[in-house]
């Protein structure tokens, strides 16, 4: 009798192992051609609509490529195991359909695709950053750091590979067509306010994790990324998050209108910013390594983070302030 042996197929651990045919032509043809169309024809996306509609994209295309870009970049956080190698194609084809993205007349139309799409982006990403920070800092387990636990999406090495890039082409996308006050405001702006505390958080972890090499090693080897995605961040966001006492005043400030909001309400928004640093402090941190001539080596932090932070930062709002050309009231 002939001994019947299971389907090599479709066993669980040879489908991690062997691509079927779907997902090559999803990684050698789909993703590319997105990614190169999208960044050939981005203008087509960003023009103004007008009444003629000649030459410009209409609204309902560019609700749909904010929708392939949320379900895109659902499909990675989720399936994360499941690309492997083609994640670093996906991350670039969602930093293509990012460069897409009319954000303001999403907003102005009041489309859905804002209120959930974009929403549950930002909310998935702040959510991951804090989860996968908190972890590390008060675990230090290096699966945690590589990601090698069931939920693959909360590590720092999803973080650094998937999250951090996209946030940062996002940001500078934001910055660059001014979309930020149209944006990042309410439940978004609370978002990005968990990721700011949550990236500022993993600079404090190569501090208390000085004797293991394996945390310090990708600490380090990510700080520049880091660096970019928080000078992008402070180029294109409507709040002075360095100055709280400011905020009062802002109509953009989600934390302004907690004012009004209950007491529980108050104390978790201001629990979101509770690891973002004052603007003195940083201007003398900085003073410091400049008057003494300190090295790199010494505190990479400054140079890597806090320098960049500051430059995108006071560039920003200079323009806004009483000598600036763009002053406000």
């Amino acid at each position: 009798m002939r001994s019947i042996k299971p389907s090599q197929e479709l066993t669980r651990r040879n489908s991690f192992k062997k691509e079927s045919q779907d997902v090559k032509f999803f990684e050698k043809v789909v993703l590319p051609l997105i990614r190169a169309y999208f960044n050939a024809h981005r203008n087509y996306f960003l023009a103004s609509s007008s009444i003629v509609q000649t030459g410009t994209a209409s609204n309902k295309e560019k609700e749909m490529v904010a929708n392939l870009f949320c379900r895109l970049a659902g499909l990675l956080r989720i399936k994360n195991h499941a690309f492997g190698a083609v994640a670093k194609i996906t991350v670039k084809c969602l930093q293509g359909l990012t460069q897409a993205l009319d954000l303001k007349t999403l907003v102005k139309i009041n489309s859905d695709i804002v209120r959930t799409g974009l929403l549950t982006f930002f909310n998935n990403c702040a959510d991951d950053l804090f989860v996968a920070v908190k972890a590390l800092n008060s675990e230090g387990q290096y699966s945690l750091l590589r990601g090698e636990n069931l939920k693959s999406w909360i590590s720092i090495e999803f973080a650094n590979q998937m999250i951090i890039p996209v946030l940062t082409t996002l940001f500078l996308h934001i910055a660059k067509n001014h979309f930020g006050t149209d944006l990042l405001l309410d439940e978004i702006q609370a978002a990005c306010y968990k990721m700011l505390d949550s990236l500022y958080m993993v600079t404090g972890i190569s501090e208390s994790y000085r004797g293991r090499k394996s945390i310090n090693y990708e600490i380090e080897k990510h700080r520049p990324g880091l660096g970019q995605c928080l000078s992008a961040f402070a180029s294109c966001f409507p709040v002075a998050f360095l100055e709280g006492d400011l905020n009062n005043n802002n109509k953009y400030s989600v934390l302004a209108k907690s004012q009004e909001a209950s007491v529980q309400v108050q104390e978790m928004l201001q629990n979101l910013s509770q690891h973002i640093p004052e603007l003195e402090k940083l201007l003398t941190s900085v003073e410091i390594h400049a008057t003494n001539s300190l090295l790199y080596n010494e505190h990479p932090n400054v140079y890597d983070v806090d320098l960049p932070l500051l430059c995108s930062y006071l560039s920003y709002w200079w323009q806004l302030g009483p000598e600036g050309p763009l002053k406000t009231q």
